[in-house]
């Protein structure tokens, strides 16, 4: 909560830093495989929302890992977080892409999805958790990868 006479829209930079770093660290965690990790970032009765999920936090680390297993290997490139605080809450968003490696007619491509990350986030007995993330994701579009000629 921003101190008196300071203007609307004020982010305590404390708190603002702490929902930031949540948000990348569960984006890390999940290009990572430190599956645990991700999964103390979601609180026990968190929901995710994305255009290929939706459930539990802790089923979607489920989903995530086993998605790695078959050798998907997504990584994602993020744009700064804005976050906005209201107490013990918080809405963090943020720009990105999900790159995702792939063969086409033999060709080496990378497919790139565009998308806006919204994590809601409170802060409960620990620091902060999600307890809802969506993910809005813009059509992709397969990009050649480098040194692949072309």
């Amino acid at each position: 909560m921003a101190p008196p006479n300071v203007p609307d829209g004020f982010v305590e930079p404390t708190f603002a830093s702490a929902v930031t770093q949540l948000t990348l660290l569960e984006r890390d965690c999940r290009d990572h495989g430190r599956w645990d990790s991700m999964l103390s970032c979601f609180h026990e009765n968190s929901r995710v929302n994305l255009s290929w999920f939706n459930g539990s936090g802790r089923d979607f680390v489920a989903a995530s890992r086993e998605m790695a297993r078959k050798g998907v290997a997504a990584t994602h490139r993020l744009g700064p977080p804005l976050v906005r605080l209201a107490r013990d809450r918080a809405v963090a968003t943020f720009g990105g892409v999900i790159d995702i490696p792939a063969t086409v007619d033999g060709v080496e491509a990378l497919l790139s999805s565009h998308a806006r990350f919204v994590y809601r986030a409170e802060r409960r007995a620990i620091p902060f958790v999600v307890p809802n993330a969506v993910l809005c994701a813009h059509p992709p579009r397969l990009c050649r990868q480098r040194g692949t000629g072309g």
